[in-house]
């Protein structure tokens, strides 16, 4: 019986003791962020834009973002998950509201513009809007009816600061924030500029910083021919 109760002073012991909740703790933290890390992670990485003739005369601009799945993690490659994208919406935070329909995808599957996949280390251009006879509007296509029926992304010399919410199959959310500006320029041959600039995180921030640093070392150590 004597054995009994000294096993159990001891179990009592090292259950209570500081070192044992720490390493509990730890190990469900390090399993947390094992499950975590490998979920997609969009980034911005460039931006593009093109000119189309559309049926029944004109011409029809169009803007967009290149999102990538980050293969990395704090400079470290990641093998993540494919981005199954469910839907992709334009919100604008101030009215706490989103607007247009669904946004398209570049490179989309036959007969579905707004689903994709991007598997991890490659991108995917995402249609932000559309410029036709001086309107800037949320993109929807080539056809002269879904232009007309579209609503006005941003008036002439005017900005707005709007977000890009992008829902994948799994119900997560990814969030990314931008500044479109639309600068009418009267004595210009491009009649209307239009600038997208999105908030860089504090991992592009690292990311940049990380870059510079290392071109700074290689040009020090690197060769001379």
């Amino acid at each position: 019986m004597g054995w009994i109760l000294d096993s159990l002073s001891e179990v009592t012991k090292i259950v209570s003791s500081t070192n044992y909740w720490f390493g509990i703790v730890t190990s469900i933290g390090l399993i947390f962020i094992r499950h975590r890390i490998k979920f997609p992670r969009v980034i911005y990485s460039g931006g593009g834009s093109g000119t189309h003739k559309i049926e029944g005369g004109g011409t029809l601009s169009s803007h967009r973002l290149s999102l990538t799945n980050s293969p990395s993690f704090l400079g470290y490659p990641i093998n993540r998950e494919t981005l199954i994208v469910e839907t992709a919406r334009i919100y604008d935070p101030k009215k706490k509201v989103y607007e247009g329909g669904l946004m398209r995808w570049k490179d989309a599957s036959e007969g579905k513009p707004f689903n994709t996949e991007i598997k991890v280390g490659e991108r995917n251009d995402l249609y932000i809007c559309g410029l036709y006879e001086k309107r800037v509007h949320h993109y929807a296509g080539e056809t002269i009816n879904n232009i007309e029926l579209s609503e006005t992304l941003v008036e002439l010399d005017k900005s707005r600061t709007l977000e890009i919410h992008i829902t994948d199959n799994l119900q997560r959310r990814y969030k990314i924030q931008f500044k479109i500006t639309a600068e009418e320029r009267r004595n210009h041959l491009q009649k209307v500029n239009i600038s997208i600039g999105v908030k860089r995180t504090s991992a592009d921030r690292l990311r940049q910083f990380k870059n510079g640093f290392s071109d700074m070392i290689r040009a020090f150590i690197g060769p001379n021919y």
